[in-house]
């Protein structure tokens, strides 16, 4: 995994081998932010990234730096974060959520980008009809987390709202 963070907050978590070319290619650089390593920094946040691995409830209080997202990004980001653990939600009620409730191809678009999965839940957002669409870390890990926050993944459509 890789963590970066400015003065402002936690601003960029990879949770596969990293891509230096995405990496260079995504908005954190497309600010011009210089890396520093300070593996001290992150070790509070590493602490609970490591507790939620082994499968226990954590909330991560870190301020965030999300300059450079555009503000329905924002909004979808904002929104994603409040879903609980151990809970789904759909494309579709992020869209009711934020006020576009015909907007669940943008929402899921947004979550594309999420800079910061986990953080930002997105993996706990799934379609209606309860299949896991998509994630940026690869739907083996996507399965993997929601089975890691205790869901059983033989979803029902009345159990996403």
């Amino acid at each position: 995994m890789f963590v970066a963070a400015t003065g402002e907050g936690l601003c960029y978590l990879s949770l596969n081998k990293i891509d230096i070319n995405a990496l260079l290619q995504s908005s954190l650089f497309q600010r011009k932010v210089d890396l520093v390593r300070d593996d001290g920094n992150f070790s509070e946040f590493n602490g609970r990234l490591k507790d939620y691995l082994g499968g226990r409830k954590v909330s991560f209080p870190e301020p965030l730096d999300l300059r450079g997202s555009t503000p329905f990004q924002r909004m979808v980001w904002e929104q994603t974060a409040t879903i609980p653990y151990g809970e789904v939600r759909s494309y579709g009620w992020l869209a009711e959520e934020i006020g576009h409730p015909k907007a669940a191809r943008a929402v899921g678009r947004s979550l594309a980008f999420n800079p910061l999965p986990i953080v930002i839940p997105c993996h706990r957002v799934v379609r209606k009809n309860g299949k896991l669409g998509g994630f940026s870390g690869g739907l083996k890990l996507k399965r993997r987390l929601l089975e890691l926050e205790g869901l059983q993944l033989s979803l029902k459509l009345d159990e996403i709202q």
